[in-house]
């Protein structure tokens, strides 16, 4: 709702208009191929309006021309309608929507994707993918400035025999465990090559950061850390491992 008109998708593959005020229908969206699944209204322009389908259609509507109807006589389902404005075709349900305030951005998210659409041109900005193939994205929504953007996602649950928890996998002094101790986790990025961080993607910005939050770990065991380590003890941890390993261009050059 926008304060004047209500919006309310229906399981006929339309979206139906009713004055906040009185009740009265409208008009009627009417494009979707699917049933529609999430409304958004724009917070700065109440007459625009998004829909998306469980089909994956996303429709852009401008629905100013509902207002004219406001002091007509409740009108049949079937009259006036209202053709979208824009139109776009995704690859899975759509499940939630987000305007940006200022900006001519509006957010649709289905399955893993998060897909940034310019509601003024119609064309698709960008698009994002959650790495986890388990993970579904089922809410998006802007802050008021739209500085931020919240999602939420839905993960399914564990079996009982996969998540059990046994004395033998949270054993951490198992010699069997594989895990890396702290102390060598410092020293294996230490001696890390350029292209190992090209392969993984990590810049030079953030394998500098990696280090530091290894030094971390080794100057302060306890995690999460309740007080943190100070940064001077942490860049003496961080050159005491350093030095011994100085042969290497790449800790030569970032210690």
């Amino acid at each position: 709702a926008n304060n004047t008109i209500i919006a309310a998708a229906h399981a006929d593959r339309h979206v139906a208009l009713y004055s906040a005020s009185t009740g009265v229908f409208l008009a009627s969206c009417d494009d979707h191929a699917h049933s529609p699944w999430t409304l958004a209204f724009h917070p700065e322009e109440p007459y625009t309006l998004a829909s998306g389908c469980l089909g994956g259609g996303i429709r852009l509507w401008d629905i100013s021309g509902a207002v004219e109807n406001k002091s007509c006589k409740p009108a049949s389902m079937s009259s006036p309608r209202i053709t979208p404005i824009h139109v776009w075709n995704q690859s899975g349900a759509i499940s939630s929507l987000s305007f940006h305030p200022r900006h001519p951005i509006l957010v649709a998210v289905w399955a893993q994707e998060v897909a940034f659409l310019n509601w003024k041109t119609g064309t698709t900005l960008s698009t994002w993918r959650f790495s986890s193939e388990q993970s579904r994205v089922r809410w998006v929504q802007f802050s008021p400035d739209g500085s931020l953007l919240y999602t939420a996602t839905a993960n399914p649950r564990l079996s009982d025999d996969i998540a059990a928890v046994t004395p033998h996998s949270v054993n951490v002094t198992d010699p069997e465990d594989p895990g890396v101790p702290r102390g060598e986790l410092l020293r294996y990025l230490l001696t890390r090559p350029d292209a190992w961080f090209r392969v993984m993607g990590i810049c030079w910005t953030c394998a500098y950061r990696l280090c530091v939050w290894a030094a971390g770990l080794i100057a302060n065991p306890s995690f999460p850390h309740r007080h943190p380590p100070s940064s001077k003890t942490v860049m003496s941890t961080l050159i005491a491992v350093a030095t011994p390993l100085c042969n290497d261009y790449w800790v030569a050059r970032e210690v």
